[in-house]
């Protein structure tokens, strides 16, 4: 196993979006309900935390909600073809513009096993469109990682995914 933690310089790199993409439904949404659910008052925090930006914004509702017991409906197309590229040795990367913690507990929830690296918005940094392709990019290499993604946001990083 190499430095990075992958099989070898030639195992095949597979990256694959959260938000509808994995699952049928939009995280960011179901959290944001969860927490207006268990605490109606914060919907007047909302604008406050999104003026200070998106990656704010999910901070905020990830840290209120607890998704750990989330049953969210996966897209058992994707969960095979993910089967199939782990059984041929691909390193699975989940990749996800929706909150670390959230996409921390999917993936060891309703996803558990699949995955061999998870990696979200957090901080100020939200991981969606350039930014996913740039840490992609950054991680992986142009050409470096085959992407699978369902969104506008995802053209910009399919011409860099293999």
């Amino acid at each position: 196993m190499s430095e990075d933690g992958l099989t070898s310089s030639n195992s095949r790199i597979l990256c694959v979006d959260l938000d509808g993409t994995l699952v049928h439904t939009d995280l960011l949404l179901e959290s944001l309900l969860r927490l207006l659910r268990a605490q109606p008052a914060c919907i007047f925090l909302l604008p406050v935390w999104l003026f200070r930006g998106k990656a704010c914004l999910k901070t905020e509702i990830a840290s209120r909600v607890d998704f750990t017991d989330a049953h969210l409906p996966l897209n058992e197309e994707v969960v095979q073809y993910i089967r199939e590229a782990r059984q041929t040795g691909a390193h699975v990367v989940l990749v996800t513009g929706s909150h670390q913690s959230l996409a921390d507990a999917i993936a060891g929830g309703a996803a558990e096993g699949l995955f061999d690296e998870v990696q979200g918005t957090s901080g100020d940094i939200n991981l969606t469109n350039v930014r996913k392709r740039d840490w992609l990019v950054g991680r992986f290499g142009k050409k470096g990682f085959d992407y699978i993604g369902n969104d506008t946001d995802d053209l910009n990083v399919w011409p860099d995914a293999d």
